[in-house]
């Protein structure tokens, strides 16, 4: 799940499946570059949520820039921020405004929601951190430097990690008749379970790290008939810092993979295999190639 802020040149370049949009005394939604006037104008951030629920889109994009002034970006921002609090679901603001992140950074901070570095500091991201580096990210205490400090600790500084004892489960055979057997391998459920207990890792820093919320994460690990959808296995595997080949497997568990042919799904492959694990440097790269961002720390989980 994810609820971020972000600046794009254009909605027309978004790697988004839908955005929707406000232009001409009308809603439209844009889908494969193509748009299609759904509503009026006058139809609220409600109508839009209504029609992702009853067409099944649990992955898109809003124009935040029709939201004029503080009270109606609070309004938006607290129904989202409801909304989304308990359900595995990615929503996307977009802002056309270069000042516009920057003049409404209070409001963004007081609901968690995540922005990328890049709209606030320029081009200056910390990309090229090598795998035997690992990159520490401190915020600064000071609102009014808006900024992020990084630190590059050598290999040999680095926690080793724990090795644990690989326990699998026996693939289960399902009997369809005498002439042939369907092998299934371990569901997303036990995978998920078994790499989270070879991983280490505290269940709080897992979905804190993953920027995901408590209560998302709790259903992906107790609910075995639902699986998450791509973005929160991603947020999984970044929070339990997983390796490309894990990572991997965990979104095969679930009946995802990552595609070479898709910009976003491009990027997150290259920093699992460089075992980078901070959203603030992937979300800055998502950002520069007009991909939907990661993450979301709602207020709850403060």
């Amino acid at each position: 799940m994810s609820l971020y802020i972000t600046q794009t040149r254009s909605i027309f370049n978004r790697n988004a499946n839908h955005v929707f949009y406000f232009d001409n005394g009308g809603l439209f939604c844009l889908c494969n570059k193509e748009s299609q006037l759904i509503g009026e104008k006058t139809n609220g951030i409600d109508f839009v949520i209504n029609y992702c629920k009853k067409h099944h889109i649990d992955n898109y994009e809003i124009v935040a820039d029709s939201y004029r002034n503080q009270n109606e970006l609070f309004a938006l921002f607290d129904c989202l921020s409801k909304y989304l609090i308990n359900k595995d679901i990615s929503i996307g603001l977009l802002t056309t405004n270069s000042g516009f992140i920057r003049g409404h950074m209070d409001l963004i901070e007081h609901f968690g929601i995540s922005y990328p570095f890049s709209a606030l500091c320029g081009n200056s991201r910390l990309e090229s951190a090598s795998p035997k580096e690992k990159p520490i990210r401190k915020q600064s205490t000071d609102h009014k430097h808006l900024g992020l400090y990084y630190t590059l600790l050598p290999s040999d500084s680095e926690p080793k990690p724990k090795k644990a004892k690989e326990e699998r489960i026996k693939p289960l055979i399902l009997e369809q008749n005498s002439a042939s057997n369907i092998v299934l391998d371990e569901p997303f459920n036990v995978r998920l379970m078994r790499l989270l207990r070879e991983s280490g890792k505290d269940n709080v820093d897992v979905y804190k790290n993953g920027g995901i919320s408590k209560q998302v994460f709790s259903n992906a690990i107790s609910n075995k008939k639902v699986v998450p959808t791509k973005n929160t296995v991603i947020c999984l595997a970044i929070g339990m810092e997983l390796g490309y080949s894990d990572a991997i497997s965990l979104l095969e568990a679930a009946g995802y993979t990552l595609s070479k042919s898709i910009k976003f799904d491009v990027i997150i492959a290259k920093y699992f295999k460089r075992r980078i694990h901070d959203l603030f440097i992937i979300n800055d790269e998502l950002y520069e190639n007009e991909c939907p961002l990661l993450g979301w720390q709602p207020r709850e989980d403060k």
